[in-house]
């Protein structure tokens, strides 16, 4: 930065719960860019509500059609542990799960 400024962080979250803010604090703090703060949650909760899975895409039609069938399969080890579960899958783009059958 350059003259005069001032650096304020935000620290303090009502939104989600402390296993959102870890999850999404880990991906973000990936960018070295990024100054380094703790978010502390209002909600506490014991057991992580989300996911993350990485996968790596090439630039190819065969891997970008395992994107789905690596999402269907989660879906089905989900559904199988927990059938009223509620799940979102997002991924960079929308035609990467086109295929994922739920």
């Amino acid at each position: 930065m350059v003259g005069s400024h001032t650096l304020s962080k935000l620290e303090k979250t009502y939104r989600y719960n402390n296993s959102i803010a870890d999850t999404a604090g880990q991906f973000i703090m990936q960018n070295p860019e990024q100054y380094q703060k703790n978010v502390v949650t209002h909600t506490k909760v014991a057991d992580s509500c989300v996911h993350l899975y990485d996968s790596h895409v090439v630039k190819d039609e065969k891997s970008e059609a395992n994107i789905s069938l690596k999402a269907s399969a989660i879906l089905k080890l989900i559904r199988q542990k927990a059938p009223e579960a509620t799940v979102a899958i997002l991924a960079r783009y929308r035609y990467l799960l086109e295929d994922a059958k739920v």
